[in-house]
């Protein structure tokens, strides 16, 4: 049977160093993820990870409530990621599209996940940071809404609006899409078939 975030948090203050380790194996994944959603870059989110984990280590005696340390965790990271844009100054390298979230919790239909992915650079940093916590992290509305210092009703409506916003980046890529097969179809003016 799987530990709970609390017991292990428990046997780290207990004197337990090691047992750290079985919170990073668990929630390096999505951290990692929701780190390159947010940066767009995988060196830099790589680099806020591993400082996350760091950080949370050293401060895991001022978590208050050890149920909550995925949440806990993510404001952590929210932070490092900030932190991490301020002094980078406005992104210089594409956005990272080798992180693919499990898109069927976004309820959006798509067939390739890799060209969605590309497709949340055209969404504003604060969609793409909401949708990363959600469908990457798996926070709850009410975790975002700890995370943010907003209401959880708030966090509901703008996680509704950027999964619409996304809804639309992708039907304007699918109309491209099909723009451009249907004119490599269509013979040009003048010449015979």
């Amino acid at each position: 049977m799987e530990r709970g975030d609390a017991e292990i948090v428990g046997n780290v203050r207990g004197g337990n160093r090691e047992a750290f380790r079985l919170l990073v194996e668990r929630y390096h994944r999505p951290v990692l993820a929701a780190a390159r959603q947010i940066l767009g870059d995988s060196e830099l989110a790589q680099d806020a990870a591993q400082e996350t984990f760091i950080e949370a280590y050293r401060a895991l005696g001022n978590l208050k409530d050890p149920e909550k340390f995925r949440a806990w965790l993510y404001g952590i990271l929210r932070h490092r990621c900030l932190k991490v844009r301020a002094a980078a100054g406005p992104p210089t390298l594409p956005f990272d599209e080798r992180c693919e979230p499990a898109l069927e919790a976004w309820e959006i239909p798509v067939d390739e996940p890799s060209s969605v992915v590309s497709l949340l650079r055209h969404l504003s940093e604060e969609d793409r940071e909401l949708l990363a916590a959600r469908y990457l992290h798996e926070l709850s509305y009410a975790e975002i809404a700890a995370a943010l210092r907003i209401t959880c009703g708030a966090v509901r409506v703008r996680c509704l609006r950027a999964r619409e916003r996304l809804r639309q980046v992708i039907a304007r890529s699918e109309a491209n899409e099909h723009e451009t097969i249907r004119c490599e179809r269509t013979p040009a003016a003048g010449s015979r078939r």
